[in-house]
């Protein structure tokens, strides 16, 4: 599972919203986001939740140091 969020957090930076449209529609989930998240396990529901928070994170720039280095 851990692979799968890693793979999905990448291939997400890479694809365009329509295509990610046409293969949620193609698999039959739908791409409403609570049609997306009720098809999840518990496990994958967790994972997920883990896998936004990270994304979150990581766009905000909330790992940023705000000191610049000496060099």
């Amino acid at each position: 599972l851990e692979e799968v969020a890693k793979n999905t957090a990448a291939e997400f930076e890479d694809a365009d919203e329509s295509e990610l449209e046409r293969r949620l529609t193609a698999m039959g989930v739908g791409t409403e986001p609570e049609q997306l998240y009720e098809a999840l396990n518990d496990s994958e529901k967790a994972a997920f939740s883990k896998l936004v928070d990270q994304m979150h994170y990581s766009e905000s720039g909330f790992g940023d140091s705000v000191f610049r280095s000496k060099r």
